[in-house]
């Protein structure tokens, strides 16, 4: 985990670059007051329909032209990892689907599953859902994307 300067540095539990402990989904902020909420690898962490209810809520929270980025795994470039580990090695990684929980010193962090996958379209269109406007997508440029290259992660970058 990373700490952005210049941002409050929100996660659920303590860590080295936690500036706020709290759920994302009961955030200490009023209506339209927050100018950019930047999430890496959390969304996968709901299933799709909290997903939808978070978009919705930062939606919410967001100023008028807020920005909203987020990044996480592409569903679709993970199960071609997926396969070619398969097809290369015969070996099945489910972590690279299931998220971190199934890798070996992980198993006791709670909440490191991921429970819902996007592409890049039905990324933009569950932005499109929550009332996000100005949307792009691209490849992900934080260190999941540096670790496993292009086209396994997703960035997405909209606008209240």
């Amino acid at each position: 985990m990373c700490k952005l300067e210049g941002y409050i540095n929100v996660d659920l539990r303590e860590t080295k670059s936690t500036d706020l402990i709290a759920d994302c989904r009961v955030l200490p902020y009023k209506m339209n007051s927050v100018d950019e909420i930047i999430s890496f690898h959390l969304i996968e962490h709901f299933d799709e329909p909290n997903a939808d209810k978070l978009l919705k809520y930062w939606y919410s929270l967001l100023k008028i032209d807020g920005k909203l980025v987020i990044e996480t795994p592409n569903l679709i470039g993970m199960a071609r990892r997926f396969i070619k580990e398969y097809d290369e090695n015969e070996k099945t990684r489910p972590g690279y689907l299931y998220g971190c929980h199934c890798k070996e010193g992980r198993e006791t962090i709670l909440n490191d599953n991921h429970l819902w996958g996007y592409s890049p379209k039905s990324m933009k269109l569950c932005l499109e859902k929550a009332g996000f406007k100005n949307i792009k997508i691209s490849d992900g440029t934080d260190y999941h994307a540096q670790d496993y290259g292009v086209g396994f992660t997703i960035r997405a970058e909209a606008f209240k």
